[in-house]
């Protein structure tokens, strides 16, 4: 009982930290938790019976090699690297992850627990990785959310404004830096984030707009 007891508070304490999500042996979505479902931007309702292809490219799950390790984890083997997958909407996300199966007190796979930390996507040239301090909430925002406008499929991320930090630059980037502060307005939606890929020519240096309005409300 008191094994028992701490095997159940280690698994607790590894599904605090860690994005985690259970399987049958063929793949079909037992549970995840809040950890992972956020990374990827479901509710647990839409994935729960669904099987893990929907987190692939279809290419890779109509491949012998996905077939194969499935398999290998049915036979109860650990496998853990990094791996690309696909969030809602077709969001690209790189996570290091293993998958780990569970076996019963006959030897028998009985599911595969996956655990997993999201990892930072690969910037390419020209793109700059943006850490949000403040995120605008406009009234399209609020027309978005509401129904008004059905310029995003919901449930969704809405957001077209927001202002931070530069994390990360990409290769050719120059006008930016780690740490220089930025704004930008996007075409895109998904800026209710903590931290955003996008291209350097969509983002603002905000000191000469802030020294305009400090000029003109002094002068004024």
């Amino acid at each position: 009982k008191l094994k028992a007891t701490e095997d159940a508070g280690k698994l607790a304490a590894v599904s605090r930290s860690q994005a985690v999500i259970e399987f049958t042996p063929t793949g079909e979505i037992l549970t995840a938790n809040e950890n992972f479902c956020g990374a990827l931007g479901y509710q647990l309702s839409e994935i729960k019976g669904q099987h893990h292809r929907m987190f692939c490219d279809p290419a890779y799950t109509a491949s012998e090699d996905y077939r194969q390790f499935w398999q290998r984890l049915a036979r109860g083997e650990f496998l853990a690297n990094e791996f690309v997958r696909y969030g809602k909407g077709g969001k690209e996300i790189w996570i290091q992850a293993s998958y780990n199966p569970i076996l019963d007190t006959n030897g028998k796979v009985v599911k595969v627990m996956k655990i997993a930390t999201v990892a930072s996507q690969p910037l390419i040239a020209g793109q700059v990785r943006v850490q949000h301090t403040r995120v605008g909430v406009n009234f399209h925002d609020i027309y978005v959310r509401s129904g008004l406008y059905k310029t995003l499929a919901l449930p969704g991320t809405p957001g077209i404004e927001a202002v931070g930090v530069v994390a990360e630059v990409g290769p050719g980037v120059s006008r930016f830096k780690a740490g220089d502060r930025v704004c930008y307005i996007s075409a895109a939606y998904a800026i209710y984030a903590a931290e955003r890929v996008i291209a350097a020519d969509e983002l603002i240096d905000p000191r000469p707009w802030c020294e305009i309005v400090r000029q003109w409300t002094t002068f004024h």
